[in-house]
């Protein structure tokens, strides 16, 4: 995508050490004054952000946009750091959070930390430096195409298809390639662009998804859980659950039910 706005002030850039927060979780105010980016190194969460769910992990980014209303909290599963830039720009950013889930980049990692270094000693002329890391940032996104572009939207009807259907068995990406109208190779090869994994990896990703939020407003047991999303092998479920959310799901149950505390 081009940037069609520009960068006008970083309000503030912190590095958070989720260990502090006991119970694992943050409810933040009902509105969001600046946009926010936040880089995870390490560490597994859950964002709530106006409806949308996000679970992040080690290497990811989210991308959150200035709103005035909805809820906003985060659960800390595995507990490390992330690093957390507030900016403004003249025009209104991303309407839709966005996640980048994961991002293997030394340098986005670098400037990461650099920008918080510079916001942290506030030496002379800091405020144009930071701005200037952040462009890097959001220029190395657009560079490696993490960020929504144009031709993504060639696989937009499967998209729409998969989200409206990822909980049936069996999702053809031959049927979805003929939907797109595009070969069964650009397909995969612009899922993997946006996404990061193809078709099918994308689709269980919304089916564990889905899972964790079963398990964490349901009492369905975790055998219910697996044939509800679409998994028929339970070992199979189990398997692919730690592998995106980094517990096992009976580990993740048993987290959900610590008390949740609300820092304002």
């Amino acid at each position: 995508m081009e940037f069609d706005f520009v960068i006008t002030d970083i309000s503030s850039i912190r590095m958070i050490d989720e260990k502090k927060y006991k119970n694992n979780f943050v409810e933040y105010g009902s509105n969001l004054f600046s946009n926010e980016i936040i880089f995870r190194p390490n560490g597994y969460s859950t964002v709530t952000f106006d409806g949308k769910v996000l679970e992040t992990g080690p290497n990811s980014i989210h991308i959150l946009p200035k709103k005035n209303g909805g809820k906003y909290t985060v659960e800390f599963l595995k507990p490390d750091y992330f690093i957390d830039i507030f900016f403004n720009t003249d025009k209104p950013f991303f309407k839709e959070p966005i996640l980048i889930n994961p991002v293997k980049n030394n340098k986005l990692n670098s400037l990461f930390n650099k920008a918080f270094s510079c916001f942290l000693r506030k030496e002379e002329g800091y405020e144009f430096e930071c701005i200037s890391l952040l462009y890097k940032i959001f220029a190395e996104l657009q560079k490696k195409n993490y960020l929504p572009e144009s031709k993504f939207s060639k696989i937009a009807p499967a998209v729409k298809y998969i989200e409206s259907n990822f909980l049936s068995k069996n999702i053809s990406c031959e049927y979805l390639a003929s939907i797109c109208n595009i070969s069964y190779s650009y397909l995969q090869r612009l899922f993997n662009e946006k996404y990061g994994v193809p078709p099918k990896k994308y689709i269980i990703q919304l089916k564990i998804n889905y899972a964790c939020d079963l398990l964490k407003n349901s009492n369905c047991k975790i055998a219910e859980t697996a044939e509800m999303v679409g998994f028929e092998d339970l070992y199979f479920f189990s398997r692919q659950f730690k592998k995106y959310v980094g517990l096992s799901p009976t580990e993740y149950k048993r987290i959900r039910r610590h008390r949740k505390v609300k820092i304002r």
